[in-house]
């Protein structure tokens, strides 16, 4: 079908718009599945999806789990007279528009735990979470004077119980030496690269990039004005230029995203080396260090940063749940302070009651014994899938990582592996393209990215066996 030179998403979406305006759907009843609309524009169900999330983020529609997309209703009073009723706002006049290069590849799946095999990462599976460890934590949070430091307004600062466990029980096991000044509690890491950016990003600063990279963080340092550099992702991370041409780097060094790839040390010490030599600052995002299952650990870039240069980030979402919301940034205190200043202007403080209820259950110890079993939760996925791979797998010599919640797996050349994840919906296998995570264009169409987090470990084989069917 015909859209005008428009990328098909966005002409699916100035459709559905037109529509909702016009009241063709009432607001009490889900839009047709992504199934019947995809047939009906005689286009992919991943383009219906990436429209759909358009309308949900302008406030047009509302994903509800498990039951669909609904119209938002609006309620319009009715004037007294109409002769002196105001004209009604036309928000698209006032709106801030940013160009997004990147909008269709940000595809969510809300109702993911309706299909058999949902391969994704960054979600968790059903009922890892530790409720009764959590509940402890967040009673004893309300107790004596804890639940009046954890309820009271804090300004800009953070729960300082929350901040020593982080130094003692976080950091000081992956070898990274920090102060409590030196960390600052955010409300996960897409808010830590949030501050980072209006700290240190202004028009024209040029900042270095993975490519396959982390695409939500591309978008935040675009926004503040950043030029980017991309840096192609080798089986042992990037390798810098004798002169780069940018002044901040960001680099998820443990399991990158979205390949998996662990940089060894030798190539973190030529990164932290360079960046001495060249004034350049290291966002390093931390983002699942925990979650190793072969091999010795890596040092952070971090412990091995002399010179104050290296940002650390890290988050409580890949072992926790990614609705927590609870992440950090360690960095020397004057920065620190910056970044401190700027979160207050946002949000002031993350909830004084979760940062207490954090305190508390990493003070337990079952912070640790969670991590401890979504390690070998991960490890007994990782090993069925790599079992099955090894067998089965139609495409040879696939790099297997040595952690992570996921795995990258590439195709042929010219193997469209977009085209695959709309007949392996159709089979209930859920992937996410590899195309999704390129930042330039064209983006290679042959590799696809295979989560592990959300699947439980009884659909691990059977899923991959379909999947291996469907290519």
């Amino acid at each position: 079908m015909e859209t005008g030179g428009a990328p098909k998403h966005e002409w699916v979406r100035q459709v559905l718009e037109r529509e909702l305006s016009d009241g063709r759907f009432p607001p009490a009843r889900p839009l047709p599945p992504s199934r019947r609309l995809a047939e009906r524009f005689e286009v992919s169900r991943t383009t219906i999806d990436t429209a759909l999330q358009q309308l949900v983020a302008r406030g047009q529609l509302v994903s509800r789990p498990r039951r669909g997309f609904f119209p938002v209703a609006v309620t319009v009073a009715e004037p007294a007279d109409d002769r002196t009723a105001p004209d009604r706002v036309l928000w698209a006049d006032h709106l801030v528009v940013r160009p997004d290069p990147w909008i269709d590849r940000a595809v969510q799946v809300p109702d993911y735990q309706s299909y058999p095999f949902p391969f994704l990462p960054g979600q968790p599976e059903h009922g890892s979470f530790p409720v009764r460890a959590w509940l402890r934590a967040a009673a004893r949070a309300f107790d004596g004077d804890q639940g009046g430091r954890a309820t009271l307004d804090a300004g800009d600062g953070d729960d300082a119980g929350l901040c020593r466990a982080i130094v003692e029980e976080v950091l000081l096991p992956r070898g990274i030496a920090a102060r409590p000044d030196e960390v600052l509690i955010t409300n996960g890491a897409q808010q830590a690269l949030t501050l980072i950016a209006r700290t240190l990003i202004g028009a024209g600063t040029r900042v270095g990039m993975e490519n396959p990279g982390y695409v939500d963080a591309a978008r935040i340092f675009r926004n503040a004005g950043a030029e980017l550099s991309l840096l192609p992702v080798g089986r042992q991370g990037v390798r810098l230029s004798d002169r780069p041409d940018f002044s901040l780097l960001y680099l998820t060094p443990s399991h990158q995203h979205p390949t998996n790839v662990t940089m060894p040390a030798s190539r973190r010490q030529a990164i932290v080396d360079a960046a001495s030599a060249h004034d350049l600052i290291v966002i390093e995002d931390d983002f699942d260090s925990e979650i190793r299952f072969r091999g010795e650990p890596q040092p952070p870039l971090r412990a091995l940063d002399g010179s104050g240069r290296v940002i650390h980030v890290g988050t409580f979402s890949k072992v926790l749940a990614p609705a927590l919301r609870l992440g950090y940034v360690v960095a020397d205190a004057a920065l620190i302070t910056q970044l401190r200043h700027a979160r207050y202007l946002s949000s002031k403080h993350p909830s004084g009651v979760e940062q207490r209820t954090l305190a508390l259950f990493i003070a337990s110890g079952d912070f640790a014994r969670q991590a401890s079993r979504q390690r070998a939760a991960l490890r007994a996925k990782w090993e069925v899938a790599a079992e099955v791979l090894g067998q089965d797998f139609p495409w040879p010599d696939q790099a297997l990582p040595s952690g992570g919640a996921g795995l990258w797996l590439t195709g042929p050349p010219g193997y469209d592996t977009t085209a695959l994840l709309d007949r392996a919906r159709q089979r209930g296998v859920l992937f996410q393209p590899g195309g999704l995570f390129f930042l330039d264009t064209p983006a290679p169409t042959n590799q696809l990215r295979l989560g592990l987090s959300a699947i439980p470990l009884d659909r691990v084989r059977p899923g991959v066996q379909r999947l291996i069917e469907v290519i």
